[in-house]
């Protein structure tokens, strides 16, 4: 049996805009003063976490045309509704694999209806009543006659017939194309209410109005009991289980007993509601996992998403579907649980096609996603205490890691590195002596208004150039105003040194995980520093005379502590600088 399949509320954007949108892009200009550098190129897109390789070819399926619907049956089978630039409309079928198991030219394009037998129908209007393609069979035409706005949804009853929604009326339609007379006499059942989507549930009928979810006997009688929705929540889908839609701007879920009554155990008394987002993505459907919950969504802006949520109806993770294989995704999500926790994504994709992804059952969602790197500036002479802009677009990020390079600098100093319009930070980065070079790869908060300031702190003029090398995502990583965490003067040859960094700063006590700035200086010859307990590596390296740095993540140890090492022959000037936290 499959859940309602309902169209968009609203037209959603133009390809060309929902291509823009689709996932991290960079506008690679810089300003220096009032001139500005050109090449602006795009960056790539992040490839997606938890796309099982062993799906279709390499984790991706992509079939011709523009989506139209999709579903996915109990055993996993998956069936694509495509029309491609022609106004030819095809179903492609899938195995469970995403192996093509058949395709078929059907007459028009429509809603996708499956049934538990494994059955297929293409619903949608006609000039006067609903057409009905049973896929495999005959085409037929019910309510002829009558003016028909639009089908919004349709599901499967367990005796085989069809519940189709249109504005105000609920249309039972029997396997051979007839009006189902067990339905409310005659077939059809009118209404004063705005059905936002439906649902069968054995013979029974779940509804969802913009308030409030009623259930409809085998008869097509509304029953007296109605159920209130949460207030502030925006119903999208149903199925027996969820609602799904949006609340505060984010993906949501509302779940359901049997009796269509919201679970006042679960949530919020009923409500889940997921990651906070800059684009207010909407959960277009929802099934219960062995863990708890799945909802797929979307954007108006195009973006994919899929929110996890827990037994509990906690946020459990979230990812966003930006690229698999080659195939960027461009919105118009769709898909559904498969056997085993898997779930299978759809979505449109470039050049008129739709793809189709496995993700595998438990959603890993990397803090940092490293890119291909995009140019943001090139070298560019800078003058001493000036600065130097640079624009990153991207979406659902909280930080921005940038290689920042400084070269054949006339004076000792360093780089000041934040979010245009903020406040600079008391600390700098990039410290480096006169004509020495440094690259130190920075974390930056991610602009609200797309620009990072880039400022020469030093006396001198000197080349500053940067890359964009990767980002942080939301409510992964919270940026902290930079602060000096440790300031060891004349720290001896091999000596270590261990301080608190948890619960200072900004960084709570529970923090585990911290990201710092290091540097070295006023050491007479070659070494490095060494951090413990997390990392073993070789960190700030530096010659005689000359500053070393570093921007590196640390595992926090016991009571929330870091040690350093220096580990150079000489005494050092160490300092530490913390910019940020991962939540636990």
């Amino acid at each position: 049996m499959t859940a309602s399949r309902g169209r968009r509320n609203t037209p959603g954007p133009d390809r060309a805009a929902r291509t823009g949108a689709a996932a991290l892009r960079l506008a690679l200009v810089a300003a220096f003063g009032f001139a500005a550098l050109s090449g602006a190129e795009p960056a790539h897109a992040a490839p997606t976490p938890n796309v099982d390789s062993g799906f279709g070819a390499g984790g991706v399926v992509t079939v011709p045309g523009r989506s139209v619907d999709t579903t996915v049956d109990a055993s996993g089978r998956i069936r694509l509704l495509t029309t491609d630039d022609q106004g030819v409309t095809r179903l492609t079928t899938l195995t469970p694999d995403g192996m093509k198991e058949h395709e078929a030219v059907v007459p028009f394009a429509g809603l996708l209806a499956t049934g538990s037998d494994g059955s297929a129908a293409v619903v949608a209007t006609a000039p006067t009543g609903i057409r009905v393609h049973r896929v495999g069979g005959a085409t037929t035409t019910a309510l002829d006659g009558r003016p028909i706005e639009a089908v919004r949804a349709v599901t499967v009853r367990r005796n085989g017939t069809l519940i189709v929604q249109t504005p105000h009326v609920l249309v039972a339609i029997k396997p051979d194309g007839s009006l189902d007379p067990s339905w409310s006499g005659d077939g059809v059942v009118e209404t004063t209410e705005d059905i936002r989507a439906i649902t069968a549930t054995g013979d029974h009928l779940l509804t969802a109005t913009s308030t409030s979810i009623v259930r409809y006997s085998p008869g097509g009688a509304p029953e007296t009991v109605r159920f209130t929705l949460p207030a502030g929540f925006d119903p999208y889908g149903l199925s027996p289980a969820f609602v799904s839609g949006r609340s505060a701007n984010r993906m949501a879920v509302v779940k359901l007993l049997p009796t269509g009554a919201p679970d006042p155990t679960y949530g919020m008394k009923g409500l889940a509601v997921g990651a906070a987002h800059d684009c207010a993505p909407a959960a277009r459907r929802a099934f219960p996992t062995s863990a708890g919950a799945t909802a797929i969504g979307e954007c108006e802006a195009g973006l994919v998403h899929v929110q996890q949520f827990t037994a509990a109806g906690t946020d459990a993770g979230e990812l966003v579907v930006d690229q698999a294989g080659t195939q960027r995704a461009l919105g118009d999500s769709g898909g559904g649980p498969q056997p085993g926790d898997r779930t299978i994504v759809t979505f449109a994709s470039e050049g008129s096609t739709t793809s189709v992804v496995r993700l595998l059952p438990r959603t890993v969602v990397p803090a940092y996603v490293p890119i291909t790197p995009g140019r943001l500036l090139a070298p560019t002479r800078v003058g001493p205490g000036k600065e130097v802009d640079v624009i990153v677009r991207g979406t659902n990020a909280s930080a921005v890691a940038i290689d920042v390079a400084v070269a054949r600098g006339s004076a000792p100093g360093g780089v000041l590195a934040y979010p245009k319009g903020t406040k600079p930070p008391a600390v700098a980065t990039n410290l480096h002596s006169t004509g020495q070079s440094v690259t130190q790869r920075i974390v930056v908060p991610f602009p609200k208004n797309g620009r990072i300031t880039l400022r020469n702190a030093s006396s001198g003029p000197a080349n500053l150039a940067a890359n964009l090398v990767g980002w942080y995502r939301a409510g992964a990583y919270l940026p902290v105003t930079p602060t000096r965490v440790l300031a060891a003067r004349g720290l001896k040859a091999h000596q270590a040194i261990t301080f608190a960094v948890a619960g200072r700063a900004g960084v709570p006590a529970t923090a585990r995980t911290v990201l710092v700035n290091l540097s070295v200086n006023g050491v007479t010859s070659a070494g490095s520093l060494k951090l413990s307990p997390a990392s073993r590596s070789v960190l700030a390296s530096h010659g005689p005379g000359r500053p070393g740095n570093a921007t590196t993540r640390v595992t926090l140890g016991t009571g929330g502590r870091m040690t350093v090492v220096n580990n150079a022959p000489t005494s050092a000037n160490v300092t530490v600088d913390v910019v940020g936290y991962l939540k636990s």
